[in-house]
C-alpha cells in the first residue's frame, strides 16, 4: 500500500532536530539573525500584488515557515502556528533615480536580514527593490527552517504560483511530502533505537583516536573563499549564499 501523507496543516509543538538543538546550545541568546538569503532579478519587474498572493500561499502551505521559538525552563520549544497565523514581511523599496544602487541594495539587504524574530516572527522576509534596470527580489529565511534542498522546492512553488496568478488561476502547489514534525520524530526514534545505542562504544573509540589537523583554507579577505558571482547583499549571517540563476518567470527573458 502506498504511503499516504497527511495534507492537513501541522499545528502545535514540533520536536527540535539534533542540528537545531546544536545551534541553540552554541547560542547564549536566541539567534534571530541567522539566515539564508537569495537575490533574484527580473528585467520586466515583479507584480507586487501577485508576489503577496504567492507568498501568502507558500507560508500557508509549508508548515516550517510558520515556526516560532520560545525559551522555557526545560529549554527551547519549537511551535508550528496554524495557517491563519502565517506571516511574512514584504518591503517595497524604490531605488529608481538612485546613484549608488548597489550600495543601497546591500544596506537594505542587511536591514532585512536583521528583521527576523524567532519568538514573534516572521521567519520569512522579502525585499522588492525597484531599479531602472528591473526589480531585485531578496528572499530571506531563517536557517532553522530552510536549507539548500528546501530552496529548490521553494523556487518551484514561486515559479508555479506566479505563473498561475498571472493567468488568473487559483494558486495550487503539489501535495506536501512528510511534515518536518514527522521527520523530527523519526530522527528521535532512530537515535534511541537499539541499533544506534549499540554503536555508541564504537564512536567513542573513534573520537579518542589521534588525528592530524586538516590544512586550512585561505583566510578571509584573501579572495580564496569568494564564490563566483556572489553578491554581498545575499550573504546570510552563517555565510550561506544561494546564488541566483536564470530561469523563467522569476528573472524575465
Amino acid at each position: 500500500m502506498a504511503h499516504k501523507i497527511d495534507q492537513r496543516p501541522v499545528e502545535g509543538e514540533v520536536r527540535l532536530t539534533p542540528i537545531q538543538q546544536g545551534l541553540f546550545e552554541r547560542s547564549p541568546q536566541l539567534p534571530h539573525h541567522y539566515n539564508q538569503a537569495v537575490m533574484l532579478h527580473r528585467r520586466d519587474g515583479f507584480n507586487e500584488v501577485i508576489l503577496r498572493r504567492v507568498f501568502e500561499r507558500i507560508a500557508q502551505h509549508h508548515d516550517a515557515l510558520r515556526m516560532r521559538y520560545r525559551e522555557e525552563a526545560g529549554g527551547i520549544v519549537q511551535w508550528s502556528c496554524g495557517p491563519q497565523e502565517a506571516s511574512f514581511g514584504l518591503d517595497v523599496i524604490d531605488l529608481r533615480g538612485e546613484t549608488a544602487v548597489d550600495t543601497r541594495i546591500a544596506a537594505e539587504a542587511e536591514r532585512l536580514q536583521r528583521g527576523l524574530h524567532l519568538e514573534q516572527g516572521p521567519l520569512l522576509r522579502l525585499g522588492l527593490m525597484k531599479t531602472g534596470e528591473g526589480d531585485h527580489l531578496l528572499i530571506v529565511i531563517h536557517h532553522l527552517v530552510v536549507d539548500g534542498v528546501s530552496w529548490r522546492i521553494l523556487f518551484e512553488d514561486v515559479q508555479t504560483g506566479y505563473e498561475q496568478a498571472e493567468r488568473g488561476e487559483e494558486i495550487r502547489f503539489p501535495e506536501k511530502t512528510d511534515a518536518f514534525q514527522t521527520w523530527s520524530e523519526a530522527l528521535a526514534r532512530y537515535a534511541d533505537s537499539e541499533e544506534q545505542l549499540r554503536e555508541i562504544a564504537y564512536w567513542k573509540r573513534v573520537e579518542e583516536m589521534p588525528a592530524a589537523a586538516l590544512p586550512a583554507d585561505e583566510g578571509p579577505g584573501s579572495g580564496g573563499d569568494r564564490r563566483s558571482g556572489e553578491h554581498p547583499a545575499v550573504a546570510g549571517r552563517d555565510g550561506a549564499v544561494i546564488e541566483p540563476g536564470e530561469s523563467g518567470v522569476l528573472h524575465g527573458n
